[in-house]
């Protein structure tokens, strides 16, 4: 059986609030957006664990929660079972810079296109390093105040999404163990293969 990760009721909650901004960079409807931001207040408002109730209940103990439907649920289960969400990976890649650059809070669409334009980064690492080098002072409109604003705001996406690359990275050593324990010895596989093999010729 595969090992279920741990994930705080707050962990769970920064991954759907990301969900939701991706959404309405790329234009997804008011209800989707909606959804997730929503579930994203149920779950940083619980004060009882989602993984502890997934455990014990199952997907359908989170459905009975307000604001969790089931393709959340399935979405939570999912980052419980892997360490990631594939629907987050997919937005992360879809995402234009600028795009990438308005979900962060105090960046609009202007301003994202303004930095995108004057320093031809592509990234959210690159905006933080830009951010803290002083280059992000030529962006047009970005005072000291705002500026500072933005790098405490790439502070808790980035590390967000360390600890989600992390946890990945110790569920696949997790199952690389495993796969490792219950792999079977080479000479037992070619044992059996070679009495299949003599069984077969006796048959001809």
């Amino acid at each position: 059986m595969t090992k279920k990760l741990i994930f705080t009721n707050e962990e769970i909650a920064d991954a759907l609030e990301r969900i939701s901004s991706l959404l309405e960079v790329q234009g997804a409807s008011n209800f989707r957006i909606r959804a997730y931001a929503n579930a994203a207040s149920t779950a940083r408002g619980m004060k009882t664990s989602l993984t502890e109730v997934l455990a014990s209940e199952g997907i359908n103990g989170l459905i009975a929660l307000p604001n969790i439907g089931k393709s959340i649920a399935s979405i939570i289960s999912e980052l419980s079972s892997t360490g990631q969400i594939a629907l987050l990976e997919r937005l992360e890649g879809q995402a234009s810079p600028e795009e990438l650059f308005e979900t962060v809070p105090g960046i609009g669409v202007k301003t994202a296109h303004r930095i995108h334009e004057t320093l031809g980064i592509e990234t959210l690492e690159e905006l933080e390093l830009v951010a803290h080098d002083g280059r992000l002072n030529r962006v047009q409109g970005l005072g000291s105040r705002k500026i500072q604003g933005i790098k405490d705001a790439l502070s808790r996406i980035l590390s967000r999404s360390s600890r989600r690359r992390a946890r990945r990275s110790r569920w696949l050593e997790h199952e690389m163990k495993e796969i490792s324990l219950h792999k079977p010895d080479v000479d037992l596989i070619l044992e059996v293969d070679q009495e299949y093999r003599e069984k077969a010729a006796r048959a001809c």
